[in-house]
């Protein structure tokens, strides 16, 4: 699989890789955020600022479920959401491992 990302430094000086995506609001308008792309999670998570400002109404987790990660749990909503991820343009992904290829798409699993 190919993602149209790219490599970012964070404030924190590490380098990670990034998608510009879409996600459509309450009213139906898309808001276009950065995302993390993080091959080994199980589930979308937006930042409370993103959350604000795409006004998405908001429920309860069910009894049990718990988000968690390296960094231990963390409170939680769970939403539904609409995320436009955008095209991997002039790809021919029958030659994967060429050089263009590689400077104009992050792999899900690695640089």
């Amino acid at each position: 699989m190919l993602i149209a990302g790219e490599w970012q430094v964070g404030d924190d000086g590490v380098t990670r890789p990034i998608v510009r995506a879409q996600v459509f609001g309450a009213d139906g308008r898309p808001v276009t955020d950065d995302f993390l792309i993080d091959s080994g999670a199980d589930r979308t998570v937006l930042s409370t600022t993103l959350l604000a400002r795409l006004q998405l109404p908001t429920r309860s987790a069910q009894p049990g479920l718990t988000l968690s990660g390296i960094g231990g749990e963390s409170a939680f909503v769970v939403v539904t959401a609409v995320i436009a991820l955008p095209s991997v343009p002039n790809v021919d992904q029958s030659h994967e491992n060429s050089s263009q290829n590689r400077q104009n798409a992050v792999k899900i699993c690695g640089r």
